[in-house]
């Protein structure tokens, strides 16, 4: 796995769209999964997807390693 911090610049975007739109590797929907699985924090601590980030707020992301097919 490995963790991509993001500082907040422009705030009042939703967090799943946010995570999406700075990650090249995430699509919307495998933001929210990431999300609703613990993997995404804002300062810290978990929220939901439809959670509007603010400037400033730290957004870790931790992507898992892809799963063997």
């Amino acid at each position: 796995a490995r963790t991509v911090e993001l500082e907040v610049e422009t705030g009042g975007q939703r967090l799943d769209r946010f995570v999406a739109d700075r990650c090249a590797d995430v699509t919307r929907s495998g933001a929210q999964r990431l999300i609703a699985g613990g993997h995404v924090t804002v300062n810290g601590e978990n929220v939901r997807s439809s959670t509007a980030v603010q400037v400033g707020q730290r957004v870790n992301v931790e992507i898992p390693d892809p799963q063997p097919s």
